[in-house]
């Protein structure tokens, strides 16, 4: 028995565009054979369903050619299941590139977000095999934050390399796969040569000015400004001086017997 939401879905097909009509296939047909779908799923067998008839606005697009991190991700991928690449803003922002999978919607382009999980996370859009950077219509960031992201893709494309070991150096891990770098020749490169094979960068003699070994960051963002605690009734401690044993003791004071 089919679920009223895929019901629904299989309704709205005559009015859904082209790209949206076989994604929606795809939907109805993968719960049709395993009789369940993800969660992820069910959003987007909702949102067809709902948007199904209202016209649809033109996608915003930044301005700029991002094709070379389509390139990127996308060669990658021939030696990689799940290629991604880990960035940040100026500010700290985390930035994540990963390549859209075959059941998605925008199978093949480059999901732009921030890394977080679905349903929690900041999505800032797509970019397409021909380099164009769609942009969400309603979002999470505001204008400004977009900017910040914008210039930080922007700063990749022109100088892959040195953004990966910009960040690699920052934080004591590869902005591609992930793990701590912990030889002289990664921490100076800012990523292993393992990875600068597989995505095309250049691999070359220790700059010994850039080794500064660096403690493990757990999470890519820098640390947010520790704040002082909160003094409460619990949370108050005392301080007690030492009192010289001298000083301690008096004329008066018995001395205790040892036993």
């Amino acid at each position: 028995m089919n679920d009223e939401r895929i019901l629904k879905l299989q309704k709205a097909l005559p009015t859904l565009s082209a790209s949206n009509v076989e994604f929606a296939g795809s939907l109805i047909l993968q719960h049709n054979d395993r009789g369940k779908l993800s969660d992820k799923q069910w959003f987007w067998v909702e949102k067809l369903a709902a948007d199904a008839g209202k016209p649809q606005p033109e996608p915003k697009s930044v301005e700029g050619n991002f094709k070379p991190l389509w390139d990127m991700l996308t060669a990658a991928s021939a030696s990689l299941k799940y290629p991604k690449i880990r960035m940040t803003t100026e500010g700290g922002s985390p930035i994540r590139l990963s390549l859209a999978g075959p059941r998605s919607k925008y199978r093949g382009d480059v999901m732009v977000s921030d890394g977080g999980p679905f349903g929690s996370n900041v999505w800032y859009g797509r970019i397409n095999p021909e380099g164009a950077w769609f942009i969400p219509f309603k979002s999470r960031c505001g204008h400004h934050e977009f900017e910040a992201v914008a210039n930080a893709l922007r700063e990749m494309v022109e100088s892959p390399a040195d953004v990966a070991a910009a960040y690699g150096q920052r934080y004591g891990s590869c902005c591609f796969c992930g793990k701590e770098l912990t030889t002289k020749e990664s921490v100076s490169a800012g990523y292993g040569p393992i990875c600068a094979g597989k995505w095309g960068l250049p691999w070359g003699e220790i700059n010994t000015e850039l080794y500064k070994p660096k403690p493990k960051i757990d999470s890519p963002p820098p640390p947010k400004p520790k704040l002082e605690p909160e003094v409460s009734e619990y949370s108050v401690q005392t301080k007690i001086e030492a009192i010289p044993l001298e000083e301690s003791k008096s004329e008066s004071d018995p001395i205790p017997e040892v036993v």
